[in-house]
């Protein structure tokens, strides 16, 4: 619930900055609407209002996540629900000042005693506002100490990186050993790498003292037709 409030809140504040953006380019567009003042209502009412929720509405929906996950781990954060109710009270005379300001800031011309009206405003709406905010603000933060020191043993521990998959014994002892496999493909690499020497055929060779071509087989010698000399192959 606390994390949906939250994304609300962001959302208004980002709706709230964008009607601003478009508030500046109506003015842009159209230089008669141009005036200081109307600029400084703009800001007011929508650029400080809309980074309030803004920023708000991103801690609260933070703070949900975070209890989410302890929930999620089996740990029981505790409840914030007085924590909740004293700020949003905080922030409900915080906002009820804001309007007074503005309703000020419009009829500025014709009101008087602005500024004793204002401090009036203050004392009545904006203070307990912030003594509400701020008491909230201390309450959550004990809590939250006390929630860390109660699972401190929790928090310390890190968290032991188990392994994805660990063989049985009985496949360890099953599978066939790879070595023999491995070493037979690797004599078929080394012989398939070798290179094969072609078989020697006979040839012509010159008599050395003659010069006639005579026909001999390998490893073998020969006899010359014209002068009978004995020529070897080589």
């Amino acid at each position: 619930m606390r994390g949906k409030i939250g994304s609300f809140l962001k959302f208004c504040g980002g709706f709230l900055i964008f009607a601003l953006v478009l508030s500046i380019l109506g003015m842009l567009m159209d230089r008669s609407m141009f005036r200081k003042d109307y600029l400084m209502v703009c800001l007011l009412v929508f650029l400080l209002p809309g980074l309030v929720l803004r920023k708000i509405g991103g801690s609260m929906k933070k703070k949900a996540d975070e209890r989410e996950q302890l929930r999620q781990l089996g740990l029981n954060p505790p409840s914030m629900a007085f924590q909740s109710f004293l700020r949003f009270a905080g922030g409900f005379l915080m906002f009820l000042y804001g309007i007074v300001w503005f309703g000020m800031i419009v009829n500025w011309s014709t009101q008087g005693d602005k500024f004793r009206l204002a401090a009036l405003f203050a004392l009545l709406f904006f203070t307990p506002g912030v003594l509400l905010w701020w008491a909230a603000s201390g309450l959550e933060k004990r809590s939250q100490e006390r929630f860390s020191r109660e699972h401190l043993a929790y928090f310390e521990q890190e968290p032991v990186p188990m392994p994805s998959y660990a063989p049985t014994i009985e496949e360890i002892v099953e599978e066939p050993p790879a070595q023999p496999i491995r070493r037979a493909e690797m004599e078929a690499a080394a012989s398939s790498t070798v290179p094969q020497t072609a078989p020697q055929l006979p040839k012509m060779i010159a008599c050395s003292s003659c010069g006639a071509q005579t026909s001999v087989s390998p490893s073998s010698t020969s006899t010359c037709e014209y002068c009978g000399s004995t020529v070897t192959y080589r």
